[in-house]
């Protein structure tokens, strides 16, 4: 009788509480309870039925039945044990879709905020540099002093910004990193005018002033200074107004070049850009210089000596020297007849000659037309 003793013992401490290995080893449910303790149970539920069996077919008749009665109860009881387990797994598992579900929709949430967050930012930054220039984030400050303006500050050195002939940017943006970097590129241009820079609220897009910059940056301690000219726009900036400062870089300048080769009078060495028979060209040798204008040389320099039209193509005039009024110019021609003399036009009066003047107007010397020179 002690095995269905110790299995009767057992059955009254099933499911008590949750299964727990120290303290309530027989329990049913929990983690492990199930797996643990079911068989078992089982186990001894049919230990305890098969005694009363006995008892009931050693006594009467109707203890047999008794015990099928017993049996019946306890095989409905394990019926409804299970269901009860299947309900508490389905609810477990409720419970853990219910907060993945939670902890997704939080996560979905927070990524809402961030991604309206850079959209924002995003906006503010696209305002600030009229929707082209790349820019940094600073603050504006209202001191004019050659100075630091502070931790992530801009200022002018004018009360009037659009005034101003030099903005001082500090070396930090308002997040506290370095932009040196970037503002030493600003005037990196070899243009006179190195680029337009723009200084823009960064939340309302009506205040804003632009510049050019004319000269290079300059380092001071702590920030740089920026020569700039030609200040506009609405202005309107307050101080501690969050502002955003950039550039539209000007492109280098041309390149002049050092040397170039003689060329022809038909294609000089240095010909102008579309025009490809005019410019200068060496094409009296070595220590010569001539002016080739439309294929033809009109001019070439030498050691003390200038000689005009040295291709002797007939021109006329040669030289200009253009007077106050039509009818009081001067001209130096080569004869087009080919007699080698030089022709001289001066003032001319009327038909009966020239005559040259001081500048006070007076005559002082007169070639007629017919008869001999005269003042």
């Amino acid at each position: 009788m002690s095995m269905l003793t110790e299995a009767l013992a057992r059955l009254r401490q099933y499911n008590l509480n949750p299964f727990k290995i120290d303290s309530n080893p027989f329990g049913l449910t929990g983690i492990g309870g199930t797996d643990t303790n079911l068989e078992p149970m089982l186990g001894d539920v049919a230990m305890a039925a098969e005694a009363a069996a006995d008892l009931a077919t050693a006594a009467v008749g109707a203890a047999a039945a008794t015990a099928a009665d017993r049996e019946a109860v306890a095989t409905d009881r394990t019926a409804v044990h299970n269901d009860r387990l299947a309900a508490d797994v389905s609810a477990a598992s409720a419970a853990g879709n219910a907060t993945t579900a939670a902890t997704e929709a939080g996560e979905a949430t927070e990524s809402a905020v961030a991604a309206a967050a850079s959209a924002t930012l995003s906006d503010q930054y696209a305002v600030a540099a009229g929707g082209a220039i790349p820019a940094v984030r600073l603050t504006w400050d209202t001191g004019t002093a050659d100075a630091d303006p502070g931790n992530g500050k801009v200022r002018a050195n004018n009360a009037t910004p659009t005034a101003a002939t030099a903005l001082f940017v500090d070396n930090l943006d308002v997040a506290g990193v370095s932009i040196t970097a970037v503002i030493d590129r600003w005037t990196a241009s070899t243009n006179i005018v190195k680029g337009t820079l723009r200084v823009a609220h960064r939340t309302n897009v009506t205040k804003w002033m632009e510049y050019q910059v004319t000269g290079i940056v300059v380092d001071g301690t702590g920030y740089r200074k920026i020569t700039v000219t030609g200040g506009t726009g609405p202005g309107g900036i307050a101080n501690g107004d969050p502002v955003a400062v950039g550039i539209s870089r000007a492109g280098d300048a041309g390149v002049t070049p050092s040397s170039f080769g003689a060329g022809t009078a038909a294609a000089p060495g240095w010909s102008v850009t579309g025009d490809s028979n005019t410019g200068l060209a060496q094409v009296g040798g070595a220590d010569t210089l001539s002016l080739v204008v439309g294929g033809q040389e009109l001019a070439r320099l030498a050691a003390a000596l200038l000689t005009l039209n040295p291709g002797r193509a007939p021109i006329s005039p040669a030289i200009w020297l253009m007077g106050p009024s039509v009818g009081e110019d001067y001209s130096f021609q080569r004869d087009p007849t080919g007699t080698g003399y030089l022709i001289f036009n001066g003032v001319q009066i009327a038909a009966s000659g020239y005559s040259f003047r001081v500048n006070n107007g007076t005559e002082r010397l007169r070639i007629p037309n017919t008869g001999p020179v005269g003042a």
